[in-house]
């Protein structure tokens, strides 16, 4: 999916959490939550395995020193990092601290 295709669907949810919310309370926000952090195991369970040779660092097929250089050599990981960090600094938390 392309980076518009998931404004639709966000905004859906969102109009939809607000709906619960309003009709049910405060606690339809803890259910969905709920719900949501179940179902995330079962959606994992769907994810292929990442494969054995892109975890080995040379030919030998030991395991790398350093591991955290294989997550850098990879381009979806740098791009899901850049990205975030794009968005935790354009949206700044509005919440006071007390």
């Amino acid at each position: 999916m392309g980076s518009g295709e998931w404004t639709r669907p966000f905004v859906v949810g969102t109009l939809l959490a607000g709906q619960a919310a309003g009709g049910y309370g405060l606690s339809a926000i803890i259910w969905l939550s709920a719900t949501a952090l179940l179902a995330t195991p079962i959606a994992a369970s769907f994810v292929p395995p990442f494969p054995a040779k892109a975890a080995r660092d040379n030919s030998k097929g030991d395991i790398p020193h350093r591991p955290w250089l294989t997550l850098i050599r990879q381009r979806a990981f740098v791009r899901v990092t850049l990205v975030a960090a794009l968005f935790s600094a354009a949206m700044p938390c509005t919440i006071p601290l007390p």
